[in-house]
């Protein structure tokens, strides 16, 4: 598996885990958290104010912005629509909006649910505006750096996701251990006005609709794990003409043609959200369970670019190659030993490049294999056949 930053999926309902990881709860709010809520105006019941006249045939105002995704993952709408069908209008710019800030796509969507069911009307008797329940008294600055009002959905959903964003960073600063599962939590509790910002604790704070901090921390976790599962990883490209899945080379040509079990697939694993070994509980690659010491052979002719200790993949090497005018970058980690290849030197087809260990973040033998179109990890399957 390779190794990125440490997170932890946090599937928490009961008072025994804000006890015991979020510590002892305070019940009334804390002055900070006066401050925030009046600020930011936001809570579950934005939902139940004044909906307006919301169209669903109604567009979102067009804005262009550039794309700074850190991995390729898309929103299945169809999914998203299974759980709100409201909030599954504005997949698409959700999408834009998770990779232009780096706030995760789920985290965003489950914000709208809870704030708006997807109404860019809404408006709470505290004057909360749009999906994400902005406070146009205190965020319409915020709205003119991206060229509009907060009436409009493509402005309300950026400056809410900066808010966000704002907050997980305040979050983390204060305590950089914490899971960002946990910190988006706490960040969408302070987006609520429920955290006590000195103790990064959640209180019983709440707002004018009676739903409290512990209950909007609770249903936003829920609504996240929810949206989570919509998520699905896509290469910014594909022309092969195979389907994605039947690559031009098997994967068992890494071991000499003989095969060995998947262990862990490509995307957000099971093991990608509990093990605190990934950014955004994302694996960037598959992981083979070869035994220690099987020869790792090239599967290609290929030029090595990269071969010796390569931070949490411990012993790698890295191959290009050119298919069908497209360049890639495969990874290979986690080899017992150093490389038995030098970077820029050409391999051929069943050349040695190592043996299978578990050096760098691994938890035993195993072969992990990551490729990379564009310096982005991609589906492996547009390469291999497994």
């Amino acid at each position: 598996m390779g190794f990125l930053d440490y997170l932890f999926d946090d599937s928490f309902e009961t008072e025994w885990y804000r006890r015991a990881v979020l510590g002892s709860m305070i019940s009334d709010r804390d002055p900070w958290s006066i401050l925030a809520g009046l600020f930011l105006g936001m809570g579950e019941g934005a939902k139940k104010g004044s909906q307006g006249s919301y169209s669903p045939t109604s567009s979102p105002s067009p804005v262009s912005y550039s794309s700074s995704a850190s991995y390729p993952v898309r929103i299945d709408q169809d999914k998203v629509a299974a759980i709100n069908p409201g909030v599954a209008r504005w997949v698409p710019e959700v999408q834009k909006v998770s990779e232009e800030t780096g706030v995760p796509a789920e985290v965003i969507l489950a914000i709208m649910d809870i704030e708006s069911d997807g109404n860019p009307e809404a408006r709470s008797v505290a004057g909360a505006v749009g999906l994400m329940q902005v406070m146009p008294q205190y965020h319409s600055h915020r709205a003119e750096k991206y060229g509009g009002s907060l009436e409009d959905p493509a402005v309300n959903l950026r400056v809410g996701a900066e808010i966000l964003k704002e907050n997980f960073q305040r979050i983390k600063a204060k305590n950089p251990n914490l899971p960002d599962d946990q910190a988006w939590a706490l960040a969408a509790v302070a987006y609520f006005g429920a955290l006590d910002w000195n103790s990064l604790q959640v209180t019983g704070a709440k707002d004018a609709y009676g739903t409290s901090g512990f209950r909007y921390h609770d249903l936003f976790v829920g609504l996240r794990d929810q949206y989570r599962a919509a998520l699905y990883s896509q290469p910014p490209s594909q022309s092969f003409s195979q389907p994605l899945g039947q690559g031009p080379y098997q994967v068992s040509a890494w071991t000499g043609g003989q095969s060995y079990p998947l262990t862990q697939g490509y995307g957000h694993t099971e093991f990608a959200r509990t093990s605190g070994f990934y950014k955004n509980a994302f694996h960037p690659g598959i992981d083979i369970g070869a035994p220690h010491g099987t020869k790792i052979t090239a599967p290609f002719e290929a030029k090595v670019v990269q071969a010796g200790l390569n931070g949490g993949y411990g012993y790698s090497v890295t191959l290009e190659v050119q298919v069908e005018g497209k360049v890639y970058h495969v990874l290979i980690g986690h080899m017992a030993e150093p490389p038995s290849v030098s970077p820029g030197q050409i391999v051929r087809p069943g050349q040695v490049l190592g043996i299978v260990g578990s050096t760098g973040a691994s938890t035993g033998p195993h072969i992990h294999l990551e490729v990379r179109e564009g310096g982005v990890p991609v589906d492996p399957r547009v390469l291999f056949v497994y």
